[in-house]
């Protein structure tokens, strides 16, 4: 018998996003955490959503976090 993953899921919404490097940064970081994310950039409102395990889940939003705490460029 498989075991059943248990899937998390985060929404986030923001202003906008606009920068193209905050926006490769957070899908690398997906990647990474192997966790699943969409982004809507360019007008407003800025959608943020992530779906994965707990762990990486909570850990792309620290990121999300971190990278929207530092000015854009």
């Amino acid at each position: 018998m498989a075991k059943e993953m248990t899937l998390f899921h985060a929404l986030i919404r923001t202003h906008h996003i606009t920068s193209r490097k905050k926006v490769a940064h957070l899908r690398k970081a997906a990647g990474k955490l192997d966790c699943y994310a969409l982004l809507r950039s360019g007008g407003c409102p800025g959608i943020m959503y992530c779906k994965g395990k707990e762990d990486a889940v909570k850990e792309w939003v620290a990121t999300v976090q971190v990278q929207y705490q530092q000015p854009s460029e």
